[in-house]
């Protein structure tokens, strides 16, 4: 028997942000793309390096399944590498990308209240031999 996750989607929580009001749903990703993503994050934070925001914004495109970003006029625009290269880099671009890591790093969040407390029991762990 093996396990296949299903791929999970994120809703993104802006509240408090200077993106609060958009909606976004992103996929979660791999660790190391994570990690890259944490990486990019700090050297464009330290000295906004060109190529670190290129590939920022190429990690983060490819995370947004969908959002309801849109221009004054209402229409809409998608979730695209060239929509988020246009956008303000502090005002947008860079709280987009932060809110999208905290998002995917946060997945699982609290536990239940009726989750137990301290070290796991043998008997609710699967025992299976090979």
């Amino acid at each position: 028997m093996s396990f296949t996750p299903d791929e999970a989607l994120i809703t993104v929580d802006f509240t408090g942000t200077s993106l609060e009001g958009l909606d976004a749903k992103i996929r979660d990703v791999e660790t190391d793309v994570l990690r890259e993503m944490v990486r990019l994050s700090s050297e464009v934070e330290g000295r906004k390096s060109a190529g670190a925001i290129d590939q920022l914004i190429c990690h983060v495109a490819d995370m947004i399944v969908e959002w309801d970003l849109e221009i004054p006029a209402g229409t809409p625009l998608p979730p695209t590498r060239e929509v988020i290269g246009q956008r303000s880099l502090g005002r947008f671009t860079l709280p987009l990308v932060r809110m999208c890591v905290n998002a995917v790093q946060d997945v699982g969040g609290d536990l239940k209240k009726d989750s137990r407390s301290g070290p796991p029991s043998l008997a609710v762990l699967p025992m299976t031999a090979p």
